[in-house]
């Protein structure tokens, strides 16, 4: 029997579809860790790494690869283990980021607002499998995901969404949802941003092991906006060295200040009740790009950023 020829409208139609499908699927690459790049390196150096992800083993090889192949994965072949480290006395979490990041050997890290992989709209949730144990008491994995955009004039990243999620033990795999909290509404990202550690990136634990598997971008709606304006605070001087005043008027009713790593870590945190300005001793602060967060009576936030040098 004869085939039928596909119509020009129906190609059409059939190529809209598939089209459409394309776009709506958006997802990372290697996002099952099915992938892995040998360093090229002779043993004992010859360690591995998801494709598409950069991980803390260059800058722990001396030691061990913290960032290890395993079979025991929730779908397919692989998953990627993630282990902290004792390096000369002090423990280090294991990082594995998505993208092109930079190590750090000063404090033997990663830093995940390097890395990140491009999309064309806006991620508003993470989702993943992860096993997670270790050898203290109270210790959690981390999984932290960062919109961001190029700023020109600066040559730098902007955060225009960040989230950060505690992965606490899990001796099966568990679904884990992490939301991005939307810094920047009127501003769509050029890249994502997701990053695993095994323990607190900023002071680890001894003994965590976490496992982590297909990984998923989410872009249904968001969670929560937060609001940048520099019309309801000012921040002097920007950059900062030893001190930094952030000025206010008392008719906004802002009621706490804190202070966030770009990390998302908190460094500092202030009640505020009848004054109109507060100074903030920053000599102390690495330098870098922090995030002063303050909140009103009613529990609404406005954040603007600040640099520390030295």
């Amino acid at each position: 029997m004869k085939k039928k020829l596909l119509t020009p409208l129906f190609l059409f139609i059939l190529i809209f579809i598939v089209t459409d499908m394309s776009f709506a699927q958006i997802s990372l690459p290697n996002q099952g860790f099915e992938q892995w790049d040998s360093s090229g390196q002779p043993s004992p150096f010859d360690w591995h790494q998801p494709a598409d992800w950069s991980s803390t083993n260059p800058v722990t090889e001396f030691n061990s690869a913290g960032i290890t192949k395993t079979t025991d994965a929730h779908s397919g072949s692989f998953a990627a283990q993630i282990k902290s480290q004792n390096i000369f006395g002090t423990q280090h979490a294991g990082g594995l980021v998505c993208g092109h990041a930079k190590t750090s050997f000063s404090n033997y890290t990663i830093l995940p607002i390097t890395g990140g992989e491009p999309v064309s709209s806006k991620p508003k949730k993470i989702k993943g499998y992860y096993k997670f144990s270790s050898l203290t008491a109270g210790d959690s994995a981390y999984v932290i995901a960062i919109n961001k955009n190029w700023n020109s004039s600066l040559t730098q990243p902007d955060t225009i969404g960040f989230g950060i999620l505690k992965l606490p033990t899990a001796t099966s795999y568990t679904l884990f949802e992490l939301n991005i909290t939307d810094w920047d509404s009127l501003v769509s990202p050029d890249s994502v941003v997701v990053a695993f550690f095994s323990s607190n990136p900023d002071s680890g634990l001894e003994g965590g092991i976490l496992i982590v598997d297909d990984i998923e971008l989410d872009f249904g709606t968001a969670i929560e906006t937060i609001n940048i304006s520099t019309d309801q605070f000012h921040v002097y001087p920007n950059p900062a060295s030893g001190f930094l005043t952030v000025s206010f008027d008392k008719k906004n009713n802002f009621t706490q200040l804190n202070i966030f790593s770009s990390l998302g870590t908190l460094i500092s945190s202030v009640n505020i009740s009848e004054e109109n300005s507060i100074q903030l001793k920053t000599a102390d602060y690495p330098s870098g790009l922090y995030w002063i967060e303050m909140k009103n009576k009613n529990g609404e936030l406005v954040r603007e950023k600040f640099l520390k040098t030295n």
